[in-house]
């Protein structure tokens, strides 16, 4: 109930009045309130996470999702860290990996990553794959080395449609996306006629600020409220 109130601009108090209207400063809505409050409205919580890894480093939903989804299902590209995803995966009954990445056809594409047979590297450096071979570039800035790892890796496409048809899913409470600098334009390609994921999390800390408000405004059109999440790096989307 809490955080159905913040999300609607109110906080609740102990002392009289209990209900007033929230600011930003004292709102203190979280990822975690947010996936409660979708779990607390949906018949069995189904997810969609893009961009998954291993399952676990860096995703602030892994642990909900194993402990309370019925259903999800996660899309890796990576052969190595979704191999480690399968094994982690605690029943398959349950949830399913797609060894993929998602694009506007399906078909196959060059990836861009970081080997890591490359020594001196952080183990960081293995979950900034992408199309755009810049993206990788330009963190030889704090990483000099990572030029001398970039390797182009052919891997399958989905696209959105393609792949809810294949899992059958009929609806979503989440959609997570981890796209290193890619979470727009998926965004731009998702079937919004078709799906509204109660709840949407995704990766901002490499989207340029107009490229951020205008995803935003258009979150708003569709009715959602966006939040900024914890360190800004992430925005979260919640359908009213």
């Amino acid at each position: 109930m809490a955080a159905a109130l913040k999300v609607r601009g109110w906080t609740v108090h102990r002392s009289w009045p209990p209900f007033r209207r929230a600011t930003p400063a004292t709102r203190n809505l979280q990822l975690e309130d947010l996936l409660a409050l979708q779990r607390a409205r949906s018949v069995d919580f189904t997810a969609l996470v893009v961009g998954a890894f291993d399952g676990d480093t860096n995703d602030p939903t892994a642990h909900f999702i194993q402990q309370h989804a019925s259903r999800a299902v996660f899309v890796e590209p990576q052969p190595g860290p979704a191999s480690l995803l399968r094994e982690r995966i605690s029943d398959p009954a349950r949830f399913s990996v797609v060894q993929a990445a998602v694009d506007r056809r399906v078909g196959t594409r060059t990836l861009y990553v970081v080997r890591q047979d490359v020594g001196g590297l952080p183990a960081w450096t293995e979950q900034i794959a992408s199309f755009d071979i810049e993206h990788l570039r330009k963190h030889a800035v704090d990483v000099p080395r990572i030029t001398d790892a970039i390797e182009a890796v052919p891997i399958s496409t989905v696209t959105f449609e393609s792949l809810l048809d294949d899992e059958a899913v009929q609806h979503l409470d989440l959609l997570q996306l981890d796209a290193e600098g890619f979470d727009a334009q998926l965004l731009a390609w998702f079937p919004w006629h078709r799906l509204r994921p109660g709840l949407v999390h995704y990766e901002v800390v490499h989207m340029a600020s107009i490229d951020r408000e205008q995803l935003g405004a258009r979150f708003e059109s569709m009715g959602y409220r966006v939040f900024p999440g914890e360190g800004d790096t992430d925005d979260m989307a919640v359908l009213l």
